[in-house]
């Protein structure tokens, strides 16, 4: 188990520092915040702490969606949380107890 690891581990290095491109069916992923201004975050983030109640918070964040999804359509790329993948995470053990 231990040298699955070292090999795995080894060739993800390799991936990473030669900047080859693992493909990815469906062409290009991205993150839906990737798709925006440093201005639309920026104005997002100050709508969602201004947001004093759930469903406001709620109606902030479907906007934004909104707004992500119909740009990704424009630019012919695929949010990842289409993909059916969870959450973006680093390399690692994850959270949570032990086994």
């Amino acid at each position: 188990m231990r040298t699955i690891h070292t090999v795995t581990t080894a060739i993800a290095a390799a991936l990473l520092v030669g900047g080859l491109a693992v493909p990815v069916l469906g062409g290009d992923v991205v993150r839906g915040r990737d798709l925006l201004t440093t201005g639309e975050w920026q104005t997002h983030r100050t709508e969602m702490l201004n947001a004093t109640t759930p469903a406001e918070r709620q109606a902030v964040r479907q906007k934004m969606q909104e707004r992500i999804e119909q740009r990704a359509a424009e630019q012919g790329v695929t949010l990842r949380h289409q993909l059916g993948g969870g959450p973006m995470r680093a390399f690692g053990p994850g959270y949570g107890p032990r086994g």
